[in-house]
């Protein structure tokens, strides 16, 4: 078996042994992002907290509406795929995966 094969297998093993409080964020620590937010506040907060996935939600963090990949975001604006201002908050709901 190759060595990087047997790493992932290994992994795949240690992995069943971890209890989902082990790796979950409490609700009250969550960054999460409003759909609405202008995406120059949006790429602050990636900066800033430096995650690499938020949950996008609507109204209330109990309404997820779909998860902000911080790299679909840097690609888009990379790849020159935003229109406009980065501050036209609409384009954010174009990002998020559902």
């Amino acid at each position: 078996i190759p060595e990087d094969f047997a790493e992932l297998l290994l992994s795949v093993l240690e992995f069943k042994d971890t209890v989902a409080r082990e790796v979950m964020v409490p609700r009250t620590q969550m960054k999460a992002i409003e759909i609405g937010t202008p995406l120059g506040d949006v790429l602050e907060s990636i900066v800033r907290e430096g995650h690499s996935r938020y949950p996008v939600f609507r109204d209330r963090v109990d309404q997820i509406e779909g998860i902000l990949y911080a790299k679909d975001l840097f690609r888009m604006l990379k790849d020159g795929m935003l229109d406009g201002d980065l501050k036209d908050a609409q384009t954010l709901d174009r990002i998020i995966r559902r």
